[in-house]
This record gives structure tokens, C-alpha cells and sequence, in this order.
């Protein structure tokens, strides 16, 4: 796609889309209300509300990341995200992955009208 992380985040979108992104081998997953770079190396994503993923159960639940948002460290350049599509039958979405700097896991954008986690699934959400 040959964006730059200060030209992804203007992109109109992506706010209304969905972001997923593991912590700690946690899954949590939430529509995007803002989409921002600080200081040119930190990527601020923040969320109408936040889910996460039970492994018991594996069903989703509502959950409180204090801020409501995700903050990612060192990302600065085009290297650092790739942009994946979905079979054709899927309509061609394409969403935005992205490795979480220090970790092995990865944050995944889902621009809106893409592939979305249904607020009515979420356990204990109310909206």
C-alpha cells in the first residue's frame, strides 16, 4: 500500500472500524472512536469500548482498559504495518496488521464496513 503511519491515520475509514490487538496472549477487540500519532512514534488508538476474549468460554466480554485505548511504542516507518486483503468473496476487505514492538504479538486495523465484532455478542456490554 506504500502509506506512511502519518497518512494511515487521516485515512476517514478507519474511525468506525474495528481494532484487535493481544497483550500478554490476551485478545481484546473494540470499534475505533480516534486514530492518532504522538510525537511522530507512538501509534494512540482509542475505543468506543473494549472487549475481550474469554478462554473458557471463548466468548467475548466487556472489559476496562483504564484510558479506553491502546498505545503502541516505535512506529515510524511503512516497514512496520502491512496491509492484508481477504478473499474476493469476502467482498475484498483488507485490513491494516502490524507487529506490537517488543512482543510477538500484532494489532490489526479493520477499517469501517470490514470485518466487525458485533456489539450485541459482547457480555456485560451495554450500548
Amino acid at each position: 500500500m506504500g502509506l506512511t503511519w502519518e497518512e494511515v491515520v487521516t485515512r476517514a475509514d478507519l474511525v468506525g472500524g474495528d481494532f484487535a490487538f493481544r497483550e500478554c496472549g490476551v485478545a481484546y477487540r473494540g470499534p475505533i472512536k480516534a486514530i492518532r500519532l504522538e510525537g511522530g512514534i507512538f501509534l494512540v488508538v482509542e475505543l468506543e469500548w473494549t472487549a475481550t476474549m474469554n478462554p473458557e468460554t471463548c466468548g467475548w466480554e466487556k472489559c476496562e482498559l483504564g484510558s479506553g485505548g491502546f498505545r503502541e511504542k516505535e512506529i515510524t516507518n511503512t516497514e512496520s504495518y502491512f496491509v492484508r486483503g481477504v478473499s474476493p468473496e469476502n467482498s475484498g476487505q483488507w485490513q491494516i496488521a502490524f507487529p506490537i514492538s517488543g512482543t510477538r504479538e500484532w494489532g490489526v486495523i479493520y477499517p469501517k464496513g470490514g470485518n466487525k465484532l458485533d456489539p450485541a455478542t459482547v457480555k456485560g456490554l451495554k450500548v
